[in-house]
């Protein structure tokens, strides 16, 4: 087979042929034998009840799982493999009755190993690195360490992807720990650390594709622009709200797996991502944690709060029961936000690598012994593949006062939050250095009006209509002017309750006509300013710009489970919070969901007269971000 790279050229580059006689590392995606016949999935059900009396070469001491490399039998579908030493890439096959049959991959025609790994447990690695992250020499393989599981794997060698002499100290990864390769190391408390071994080059890895549709499979799916769609395969950065599954079924609430049994049935998904032989081993550390991180989740929407394929949301509690959701991949580029959507910042996969302080962060596979880090290790943190390379500030322990990183090595503090502005704040941020797009003024939401009144204004103009430049809300330059409510303090007219964050933007914290703003002449005082309807009025825009939605305008009046909602009239509590309203919630009787409390969950609206409930407000394209 010579394979087609999207059709511009033709080579055998590695994984698309193998490197040795025995082709143990191959990790290509030819799937059928050199007869022809199809291959049958590795973890089909066939596969799994008969491989020790069909298959070849089957280590009687092992699972079947720890056979692959990185011990995930799904991973390899039905692709050509040597998980058994055999002669050469086989697979098994349904020819009449169940039966294997060798596989027909060329040689590479560069037989050389590349030094860096194509999978994120790299498992496949050939290379030659022998020291870990922070310098320390590998110790060999059969060297005098204990009959540990490693050990007893590297005796045997299936879970190699070479041959195990007694001077073999290359980083490798028998176990699957889900960092990637890694090795024996003499002084530590651990005795093992992840090497530096990193991803190949994107361009080699897009090389995999061994068709044209294959290549352009993804492409087709792109839909959306986010956070309503994702930009990985994977997911774990998407924060939409959809809500059903792919077969249609509804999602239940996240902390509904408070009213699980049989924890098992909610740990068994997670086990994958982990050396086999710690899956049936799980400290009750890594289970409080695991669902501490799951009930973190929004409402019922689809999320992927551990490495599972792509998102997915829970369906049935007795039995547990869960699903994948068919969410759309977005529009071209893919290139992470710079900004976070949420507090804790679990979907941020952008770049930023010092915390506040200035301090470089330190790649979080170096840590992976440290307690704060290990318990869960690399499984909630928000990027599909991580290397030694990989110091991005994250928030893998859903730390509830957000991103964080470690920092130099030392005594004392050895990690630090980071700051990372959130999204409306970075929009606000180009907006007012005059980069938006083509450094045109930004048109439609949020920089125009769905209301007469403006209360819901978001946007980033500050000058008034006859030109004159706003004073910052913060500087009270009047004092407290008099249809500010008496009874309320000045910060509780602004969103957040923060009139700082508003900087000099107009704005109508009261029942002013239309937005306004302070001006430098005492004898005026105050100016309106003016600022176009949006293109959509009257009617309004059914999307939120910030986690809290406080400026949500819109005319939703159910909640997320479809509940009518009840006017908020009816609640005077409520109504004690009027400035925060997007309208003049005194005259305009409505029930459409709000946020005047600053919840953090976004709108909500009261379903009875004691409960209340948030609704399923979608965020705002981020289109002007990129």
């Amino acid at each position: 087979m010579c394979r087609s790279i999207c059709g511009l050229i033709d080579e055998l580059v590695y994984p698309e042929c193998r490197l040795t006689e025995m082709g143990k590392e191959y990790i290509g995606t030819v799937n059928v034998t050199k007869n022809g016949k199809p291959c049958l999935r590795w973890d089909s059900p066939d596969v799994k009840s008969s491989y020790k009396t069909v298959g070849k070469g089957f280590y009687e001491g092992m699972f079947f799982e720890e056979h692959f490399l990185n011990q995930d039998p799904s991973s390899h579908e039905n692709f050509c493999r040597n998980p058994s030493r055999n002669d050469m890439p086989w697979c098994f096959v349904n020819d009449g009755g169940f039966t294997w049959e060798y596989c027909w991959i060329p040689f590479c025609d560069d037989l050389k190993a590349p030094e860096c790994k194509k999978t994120q447990k790299g498992a496949e690695y050939m290379g030659t690195q022998n020291k870990a992250i922070h310098g320390s020499p590998c110790l060999a393989w059969l060297g005098e360490q204990g009959l540990s599981p490693e050990l007893r794997f590297a005796m045997k060698g299936q879970a190699f992807p070479d041959s195990i002499t007694d001077e073999h100290n290359y980083c490798r990864n028998p176990t699957g720990r889900p960092g990637g390769p890694w090795c024996k190391v003499p002084g530590s408390e651990e005795n093992w650390e992840y090497c530096d071994v990193r991803f190949c080059a994107m361009e080699d890895a897009e090389r995999t594709c061994e068709t044209e549709d294959r290549c352009s499979s993804s492409e087709s799916q792109v839909t959306g622009i986010y956070p309503e769609c994702r930009m990985t395969s994977m997911g774990k950065e998407y924060r939409g709200t959809h809500s059903q599954t792919e077969s249609g079924k509804t999602c239940k609430k996240w902390y509904s797996i408070s009213l699980i049994i049989h924890t098992q049935d909610l740990l068994n998904p997670l086990f994958p991502y982990r050396p086999y032989h710690e899956r049936h081993l799980a400290s009750l550390d890594f289970e409080n944690h695991a669902f501490e991180i799951i009930m973190k989740q929004d409402e019922n929407y689809c999320r992927n709060p551990v490495r599972a394929e792509r998102p997915w949301c829970i369906v049935s509690l007795e039995p547990f029961g869960w699903e994948y959701c068919d969410i759309p991949f977005c529009l071209r580029p893919k290139e992470p936000l710079e900004c976070q959507l949420t507090t804790m910042g679990l979907e941020y996969a952008g770049f930023k690598n010092t915390d506040a302080d200035g301090r470089k962060c330190q790649p979080w596979l170096g840590r992976a012994n440290d307690k704060r880090f290990s318990v869960m290790n690399i499984m909630t943190i928000s990027d599909e593949g991580i290397d030694s390379s990989h110091n991005y500030c994250r928030n893998p322990d859903a730390n509830g006062y957000g991103l964080w990183c470690f920092t130099e090595e030392g005594t004392g503090e050895r990690w630090g939050h980071c700051m990372v502005p959130f999204c409306y704040q970075l929009y606000e941020r180009i907006a007012v250095e005059g980069k938006i797009m083509t450094g045109k003024p930004a048109e439609g939401y949020p920089e125009c009006l769905q209301t007469a009144m403006g209360k819901g204004y978001v946007g980033t103009t500050r000058k008034t209509k006859t030109g004159k430049p706003c004073l910052r809300w913060d500087s009270q330059p009047y004092g407290k002017p008099e249809d500010f409510d008496s009874n309320a303090t000045y910060e509780v007219h602004f969103r957040f309750g923060n009139s700082t964050l508003h900087q000099d933007f107009c704005r109508n914290p009261t029942l002013r006509h239309q937005p306004w703003c302070f001006v430098q002449e005492p004898h005026i005082e105050w100016e309106f300013c003016q600022i176009p309807f949006c293109p959509n009025y009257p009617n309004k825009t059914e999307c939120r710009w910030t986690k809290e939605g406080e400026e949500y305008a819109g005319t939703r009046n159910k909640s997320s489970s479809g509940l009518p909602c009840k006017r908020w009239d009816e609640f005077e509590s409520q109504i004690a919070f009027w400035p925060r309203f997007p309208e003049d919630v005194k005259s305009e009787k409505h029930n459409f969901c709000r946020n005047p409390s600053m919840e953090e969950e976004g709108p909500y609206c009261y379903i009875s007269s004691a409960d209340k409930e948030f609704c399923d407000i979608p965020f705002c394209p981020f289109q002007y971000l990129y």
